[in-house]
């Protein structure tokens, strides 16, 4: 929850301070995913819980012998996310024909409710 907040900052860098324009949103929301990954990373590292080390797997060779049944379910969960996400782009590309304010609210009231959790 701390990197969303983060992410604004990482769009005011980038976008206002250093003028990259759009390409400041790409470089944001990169910060924010980087961010995201190195504090796992970092938790599971230095926290040395009896939960942590049994979930922890090494990689091996062994953890490529039985990849069907992950490989089927990661298909349908990227085809869900997918068509979440184009929905979304969808939504924003519609409002756009009714005028950029228009475009503006819809994706800052979307924008809104992802982070109360009222949608995916």
């Amino acid at each position: 929850m701390v990197f969303v907040p983060m992410h604004f900052v990482w769009c005011m860098v980038f976008v206002n301070y250093l003028s990259y324009g759009f390409i400041g949103t790409a470089y944001a929301i990169t910060a924010t995913s980087v961010l995201n990954l190195l504090t796992i990373l970092l938790v599971i590292h230095f926290q040395k819980g009896q939960d942590v080390i049994e979930s922890w797997v090494p990689f091996t060779n062994e953890i490529f012998l039985d990849l069907k049944p992950f490989i089927s379910m990661s298909i349908a969960g990227v085809m869900i996310y997918c068509g979440d996400e184009w929905c979304s782009e969808g939504v924003t590309m519609i409002a756009g024909f009714l005028g950029v304010k228009n475009q503006a609210a819809i994706y800052i009231q979307h924008s809104i409710c992802l982070l109360m959790g009222y949608l995916p």
